[in-house]
């Protein structure tokens, strides 16, 4: 562990787990920390989606209203600060594919966005959407 959970607590919710850390409890890692966010792309998916979700009722509390100019544009240029700006070209297709997927992460913010301010209720957004067949599997979580 990195952090003592006795000691510490998450700011208000920003959008991302962000802790209050004193200065004069920081340390330095002695080597480089291999962080994966996830095992697989399935649950990579459903984490974006959840925190997707969380932003997008953050900002619905605010009283933030989707635009189509974020809608159109926001997705394609995380794209590209990711794949271009930031070199995600020199991994290859795994680049490619983190940067588009940081892309979809900004379009789904916006969605979710949208899905609240015209009505759609949380708990219609927290819950899998799944098909009507009789082997209900889920489409998205």
């Amino acid at each position: 562990r990195l952090l003592r959970r006795d000691g510490l607590r998450y700011q208000l919710h920003t959008g991302h787990a962000e802790i209050d850390v004193p200065s004069s409890r920081l340390g330095h890692l002695q080597q480089k920390l291999t962080h994966y966010t996830a095992w697989d792309p399935i649950t990579y998916l459903q984490k974006m989606t959840h925190y997707a979700n969380q932003q997008a009722l953050f900002w619905y509390e605010q009283g933030k209203k989707p635009e189509l100019i974020h809608v159109t544009l926001n997705p394609p240029m995380r794209f590209l600060r990711g794949y271009l700006l930031r070199g995600g070209f020199r991994d290859g297709m795994i680049g490619f594919l983190v940067a588009a997927m940081t892309a979809y992460y900004s379009f789904l913010k916006q969605f979710f966005l949208w899905q609240l301010c015209n009505g759609r209720k949380l708990s219609d957004l927290e819950k899998p959407w799944r098909s009507t067949d009789s082997q209900d599997v889920p489409i998205a979580a």
